[in-house]
């Protein structure tokens, strides 16, 4: 089970709801130092009709760059050495796949890619994912 700080990922996701009947679901994960904002206008403009769009946000956490922290939203850190923090992410992506998986009922129609961190985070996800 993912910790209530990763799980929060998902009740701030900002969703695009399918204009017509909700068959296919597309989760987009945002890169490092982004967030959904970032495409909301792009998956606005080319969604298609039955399609829902979720895109969650990452939580900010410190990071540093070049020796100086900054709090930015991120996955991970990129020299990341608590692999349960990372874990707990990844739990949470798939969590979000299920609550997905609830609304359309077929996992095959859940689509989830992401841009760096989030490409690297749908990636291990869908391996990872059992369904």
């Amino acid at each position: 089970m993912a910790s209530s700080s990763v799980t929060k990922l998902i009740d701030t996701a900002h969703i695009i709801e399918s204009k017509g009947t909700h068959r296919y679901s597309i989760i987009w994960f945002h890169g490092f130092g982004r967030s959904s904002d970032d495409y909301k206008d792009l998956f606005t403009q080319i969604q298609p009709p039955t399609t829902s769009i979720v895109l969650p946000n990452a939580p900010k956490r410190l990071v540093t760059i070049k020796g100086r922290q900054h709090y930015l939203r991120n996955w991970y850190e990129h020299n990341e050495t608590n692999i349960e923090k990372s874990l707990q992410v990844i739990e949470s992506a798939k969590e979000l796949i299920e609550q997905e998986n609830q609304l359309i009922d077929d996992a095959s129609h859940i689509i989830i890619g992401g841009f760096s961190q989030g490409a690297c985070l749908s990636l291990i996800t869908a391996l990872t994912y059992t369904r």
